[in-house]
């Protein structure tokens, strides 16, 4: 039976038509990103900002142009976190969105250990972490990529999550474990590869998609949904 999983393309779809529907209000406002966007328009195709603004007000093909795209808004996390809060949270379990950078980002280390970003770390640390799943004393530490396509860059965020998995090879903290969670289609034919580092005796590592690493998540803390929450 296939774990469940988000619905990336419906609530991305359901996002960018948002912001679409936003433009007029942003567009009345003058939103000054929005009038950027137009500045920038103008100046390439020699088209006048009076103009692009007009069209804008009238077609909503033009709306959806200048639109922002949901995937350049954190939009993966957020749906990963949404998701993992709405099957955890009931069954007494915290989610929480770590920093991304400074004093309290964590980060996986070469000795495998789970830590903050000294003054004396370089760029060898690697990435952070972006969630910490808790239930009394056991943790899971989750990084997660979304990536749809191959490419350079997505390379570079399939190698990040290998490097965090060989890495944790050598933790040796039995109540800290890690799982890294790759969405989308990018990751069809890597996962194998990722799945490979995972380690299987505590502390536990995983590799998956975000329904696989909500499943690996309630095997580490002994909970299915038949649990009661707390109260």
């Amino acid at each position: 039976m296939k774990p469940l999983e988000p619905d990336w393309d419906s609530i991305e779809d359901a996002e960018r038509q948002r912001n679409t529907e936003k433009i007029p209000c942003l567009l009345k406002r003058r939103d000054r990103g929005l009038m950027e966007k137009i500045k920038k328009f103008s100046i390439k195709h020699k088209i006048s900002e009076e103009e692009i603004r007009e069209e804008i007000g009238r077609s909503r093909v033009a709306r959806a142009a200048f639109a922002k795209d949901p995937s350049r808004q954190n939009l993966y996390e957020g749906i990963a976190k949404r998701f993992l809060e709405e099957h955890l949270t009931p069954l007494g379990v915290t989610v929480r969105k770590l920093p991304a950078k400074g004093k309290n980002a964590l980060y996986i280390d070469q000795s495998g250990k789970i830590r903050g970003k000294s003054e004396k770390d370089g760029r060898e640390i690697g990435k952070s972490l972006d969630f910490e799943v808790k239930l009394g004393g056991q943790i899971v530490y989750i990084s997660h990529k979304f990536t749809r396509e191959s490419g350079g860059s997505q390379d570079s965020q399939s190698d990040e999550q290998l490097e965090k998995l060989g890495r944790f090879k050598n933790s040796n903290d039995p109540q800290k474990h890690f799982a890294a969670a790759c969405d989308g289609e990018y990751y069809v034919r890597r996962m194998s590869e990722l799945k490979a580092l995972a380690r299987k005796q505590a502390p536990f590592s995983t590799a998956g998609t975000c329904g696989e690493v909500l499943e690996f998540i309630r095997e580490m803390f002994n909970i299915n949904q038949a649990r009661q929450p707390r109260r």
